[in-house]
């Protein structure tokens, strides 16, 4: 399900333009202001504090990209973490590592430093640079060993399979996304959950549409965000993603069969995005997860 024509190099350049919010890493820019080392901070809006408070109450968490200071306040109800921590050139010994790979199109958003969705650290901000632009967060759950022999990574293999603890209970979870934007226009951002492939050889997948007109395969959206330059938060019923197709379960074992020839790992993309907008135009996105919502 990798795309192997994924543009590797072009992960360095990425660094230079935003932080990797999911990475957590120690290189992170962090800002200190009074009051905002706790997620949410000193905000003035009571309604938006209770918000991100409540994504942070949840359980069985799946997490593709947040900050790690925010990581820690849910550590301890984390059933698998999906964040990035590949090394940035995307260079072979890479293989093993989990990797946010750009597709097409996308370029640097703009300096994502705080606040993010929860407090004083980076975010992930791309920018549209083409007709169609898309990235994807690739988790590896097998990889090319010296020899040519393909081997479980188990780390990685086991959070793979924890999303299978969601099958048969799709109505209890959601996917949380937090976006913000400057611009009113049109544009639409595919937001795609993937799973192993079905037995059939067909796509394990589900989309939901975010934005205000339908997506190339005529998709309406799922809802519209604001334009305000403020963060915005979504708990999407992972049901819509079942609807489209999307199931978390699959027969035997996993495949340690590459889906080409050269790759040297296997795995799947667990997210990915797509937009289609205005050149130049940023998608910034934050606070990535799948849980429970508390009751």
């Amino acid at each position: 399900m990798k795309k192997k024509n994924l543009m590797l190099l072009f992960i360095s350049a990425l660094l230079m333009g935003f932080t990797f919010a999911s990475c957590g890493s120690d290189d992170d820019p962090v800002i200190e202001k009074p009051g905002t080392e706790e997620p949410g901070g000193d905000d003035p809006d009571p309604e938006a504090e209770a918000e991100r408070q409540a994504s942070l109450s949840g359980s069985n968490y799946y997490v593709i990209a947040m900050d790690q200071a925010s990581y820690e306040k849910i550590e301890s109800k984390v059933v698998a973490d999906f964040r990035p921590n590949g090394a940035a050139d995307g260079t072979a010994a890479d293989g093993k590592n989990k990797n946010l790979y750009v597709w097409n199109g996308y370029e640097p958003g703009a300096e994502s430093v705080g606040p993010n969705y929860y407090l004083e650290q980076g975010w992930t901000s791309f920018q549209a640079n083409g007709e169609w632009n898309g990235a994807g967060y690739f988790v590896p759950w097998a990889f090319q060993e010296e020899g040519g022999e393909m081997a479980y990574i188990t780390e990685t293999k086991n959070a793979v399979e924890k999303l299978k603890n969601i099958d048969g209970h799709y109505e209890d979870y959601y996917l949380h996304i937090a976006v913000k934007d400057l611009k009113a226009r049109d544009v639409f951002h595919n937001i795609t959950l993937w799973y192993v492939g079905k037995a059939d050889g067909s796509d394990n997948k589900g989309t939901v549409v975010l934005g205000n007109i339908p997506n190339d395969d005529g998709q309406s959206p799922y809802k519209d965000f604001r334009r305000d330059g403020e963060w915005q938060a979504f708990d999407i019923p992972l049901t819509l993603f079942q609807e489209q197709g999307l199931q978390f379960r699959y027969e035997g074992e996993l495949s340690l069969t590459p889906s080409k020839p050269d790759d040297n790992n296997v795995g799947v993309n667990i997210l990915s995005h797509s937009s289609k907008t205005t050149l130049g135009v940023s998608f910034d996105y934050d606070a990535v997860f799948i849980y429970k919502k508390a009751k």
